[in-house]
């Protein structure tokens, strides 16, 4: 950078009519680098509010009952003793009232054994109806 702006530096002292000032001929390159981290930062500003919108809040569905819990594990078998185990470990219960923490560190809990847990939840009648995907990791033999 030292090395172009005393190329440039030189340039412009050699020149007899400079067409624009010395002071804002040194300042060029600095304003072409913050163009690129402008657009940069505005790029970076998108993202993040696409993720903050997307991102499914279930406090909406708080103090509603809960008519039915359905968890579906994704293997080639559908073991249902694996899916009757998950129900357990389950706080959140058929016929409890939702509670968006207690669901949320259900969530949590079941991502930390499995690949990827995928929650559904549908209001119908007043009431909710809750289906939870839950893909285990692989397991290479």
């Amino acid at each position: 950078m030292k090395c172009a702006v005393k190329l440039a530096w030189k340039r412009f002292l050699s020149l007899k009519n400079p067409p624009i000032s010395k002071e804002i001929y040194c300042l060029k390159p600095l304003f072409s680098y913050n163009r690129y981290m402008k657009n940069f930062l505005a790029l970076l500003l998108f993202l993040c509010s696409l993720q903050l919108f997307s991102q499914e809040t279930f406090d909406v569905y708080d103090g509603k009952v809960i008519r039915k819990i359905s968890v579906i594990f994704d293997t080639k078998s559908q073991a249902p003793d694996e899916t009757r185990s998950i129900q357990d470990r389950l706080r959140t219960k058929s016929g409890d009232v939702f509670s968006s923490s207690t669901f949320d560190e259900d969530l949590k809990t079941l991502a930390k054994n499995n690949r990827s847990v995928i929650p559904q939840v549908k209001i119908e009648d007043n009431q909710l109806e809750i289906t939870i995907y839950v893909y285990p990791k692989t397991v290479l033999s």
